[in-house]
This record gives C-alpha cells, structure tokens and sequence, in this order.
C-alpha cells in the first residue's frame, strides 16, 4: 500500500470518529437550540393580552456551549458600577462606591474621571438618552437610620477634560419606587406610595410642573419610557404571582393592559410600541415570546431568556440578548434576582423577522449580562456583568 493511500484512509477515519463524538456528546437532550429558523409555535395565533399563552413545562440543562463569532470583549470599568449610558461615541458610567463618572472609549481606551463630585453608595443609576442628565440614587445614614436619596443631576463646568466637573442637581422625593426618563429629554415620570394607592406623575428636570398621570392600588412597579409619549409599566415580577404589563399614555394618562395573568412576567416594548419580547417564569421555567399589539398575535421567540436581559436594535428588526447556557433549578426569576443563583450566558442576535439566531460569543469570561444597550451605529453591545456589576463591551462589526 503506498504513502498517498494510507493518508487518504487516516484522513476519512478521523472524519468518521469526529461525527461520531458530535452525535454522542454534542447533541445532549435539553440544549438551547442553536439552529436558524423558527421552532413550531405553542403560542396561539391571536388573543387578548389577559391571557396566559404559554404552556406548562420546563426547560433543560444546556451544555454551556462556546464560541460563536469570537467577538472582542472588553472589560470597561475598573470597579462596580450602577449605571452607564452611550453618547456622542463614549462611554460613561457611574462608579459605584464613589458616585464619580467616568468616560472611556467603546474599546476600553483613554479612561478618564470627568467630576469631582463623590457621593458614595450609589446603588442605581438612571441616565437621560443623551447622557447629560442622570439620577442618582443612593444610601445615606442619618441617625443610625439608613435611607434613599434621589438626585436628578447634570455635569456643570466647562471642559470634559481629568476631573473638570462638578454634579450639580436638585433632589427628588425619597419615598420614590420606579422612575423613567423621557427620551425628549424634557420630562421624568416617577411612582410613590400615598396611603394605599400607588401616585405616578409627570415633571420636569426641577421637580416642577408636575402633573399625576396613574393611580393604583398595586405597590410594585417597573417603569420604562419607550418612546415619546409611551410609559410602560410592570408588576414586579415573581414566579410565584401572576404578572400584568400595561402601557401608560403620557399626555392623556390613558392606561392599557397589554399582557397579562402570566407568571413571572418580564417585559419590553421596542420604540415602535408595536411589539412586547417577554417570558414566563416558574419553578425552573424561563420560556420567552414576541407579542404583535398591532395584531394581536403571539409568536415563540427561539430562545429561552428573561427579557430585561435583552435590548431591541434601533429598527426594531432585532433582539439582542443574553441567554443563560443552563437554567440551574430555581423559582425564576425570584432566585436569581436574590442572587441564589447566577448564569453564564451566551450573547444572541436574534432576527424577528425570520426568526434566525447568530451566536456572538460563548462563555468563557462567565458573564451574567444585564442592561444591555447600544452605540448609536450598532457597532458595539454593552452591559453590566451582574456577578460583580462590572461593565463590558462586546464590539460587533468594523475593523477588528
């Protein structure tokens, strides 16, 4: 037998042993399916939003898979921060032991401290789109007594240059439970407790001209101002309580039940406000889905995450998310919100057109990302690791 024989044989058995270990031990019962295309529905085709559209069942383990497109990821912050927010091609964030704001470049370049203003214990920091205004929310002892301060502030001096500027605000009430800022950079809408109802109202960036907008007799809310004139609000969600998500009129105060009666219930509206990605949560259920307003009609998302961990593109044709690779066994989203567990999630672009998956990067940094945004151009994925409340960078396209 000659040389070229011999190597041709050695070539076509490893072939056969490579396809052979693919089918043993790639293709593991419960893996996230990582195929293009859209799965067949168990959502009905149309209904009202009252309804709870998922089946029972839960989902499996996955097997934590890797790789993808091996995008550049890049670690942002040096510590823990609170809040961060893209504009004019930096990024700024708010660290969160002092309260100073940095800015640094989208591929961790040419960091630089921006206020000399410290205020420490901030836990959460909500930024306006433009990233000139930001509140500040944030612990203080007085009298032994550990309470909230909210601070609506801006940046005041004349040069982003080392530590030029100052943050200078007004404060806000402290009883204050969810605040959402207008894109139109104009107005704030916050909900307090008064007596046994929830208050939510509009203002300005001085607390002034106020105007009461909500009432409810529900405590917990999440807020979020998706477009102009359109609030939305969400139960808080629990495994254990049916959720209910509305969408809140900002000029009229016209309130509209959206979704509703599901357990778990996460949700987020695109800029459009034709479409809610959401999902369903339980004793170790994480199940997701897409709701057309417009139409009335549900569709499967293809994979199984919570929503708060994923962000629309600019058009509203895609989703990007963070996807847990294995969903230990846990009341979700209760438990991870506690912290009792925690993810290492893979980075999803998913087309809602189609419904095409692309993976963009594994799990080798165990990252559990949440508060995800976008640069402006949509070259470049940011979040929050929550594990350590670090912010990262994920570049998706351009020189590399």
């Amino acid at each position: 037998m000659n040389k070229k024989i011999i190597i041709i044989i050695g070539i076509v058995g490893l072939v056969v042993i490579g396809a052979g270990a693919y089918f043993l031990l790639g293709k593991k019962s419960g893996d996230q399916d990582t195929s293009g295309g859209t799965p067949s529905s168990f959502f009905p085709e149309s209904g009202a939003g009252n309804i709870d559209p998922f089946n029972q069942g839960s989902l499996g383990s996955g097997n934590g898979i890797a790789g993808g497109q091996n995008l550049i990821l890049t670690k942002l912050s040096l510590a823990s921060v609170s809040g961060a927010t893209y504009s004019e091609g930096k990024v700024s964030y708010v660290d969160r032991a002092t309260g100073n704001i940095y800015e640094i470049n989208p591929d961790g370049k040419e960091r630089n401290r921006v206020s000399n203003t410290t205020i420490p214990k901030i836990f959460d920091a909500e930024f306006s789109y433009s990233g000139d205004n930001f509140l500040l929310r944030y612990l203080t002892t007085d009298d032994n007594i550990e309470s909230v301060r909210n601070f609506l502030a801006g940046l005041v001096g004349e040069n982003a240059t080392s530590t030029a500027l100052s943050v200078e605000g007004v404060f806000f009430p402290a009883d204050i439970s969810s605040v959402a800022i207008s894109p139109e950079e104009d107005k704030i809408f916050y909900t307090y407790k008064q007596g046994e109802r929830t208050i939510g109202v509009t203002t300005d960036f001085e607390n002034k001209n106020k105007k009461q907008i909500f009432s409810s007799p529900f405590s917990e809310w999440n807020a979020s101002w998706s477009s102009k004139n359109t609030i939305t609000l969400l139960t808080k969600p629990s495994g254990m309580a049916d959720g209910f998500f509305y969408s809140l009129d900002a000029k009229t105060g016209k309130f509209t039940k959206i979704l509703g009666d599901i357990k778990g219930l996460s949700a987020i509206m695109d800029k459009s406000g034709e479409n809610v990605l959401y999902n369903r949560g339980g004793q170790n259920t994480v199940k997701a889905g897409v709701y057309n307003i417009k139409n009335g009609e549900f569709s499967e998302f293809p994979l199984s995450t919570l929503a708060e961990k994923c962000v629309f593109s600019y058009d509203d044709s895609y989703v990007y998310c963070s996807v847990p690779s294995t969903l230990p066994t846990a009341l979700y989203p209760d438990d991870w919100y506690q912290g009792l567990i925690s993810f290492s999630d893979l980075i999803w672009k998913i087309n809602l057109v189609d419904g095409n998956t692309e993976l963009l990067a594994g799990t080798s940094d165990n990252f559990d990302a949440i508060g995800l945004f976008l640069s402006s151009s949509e070259d470049y994925l940011f979040f929050t690791n929550k594990k350590d409340a670090s912010l990262w960078s994920l570049k998706l396209r351009g020189e590399i």
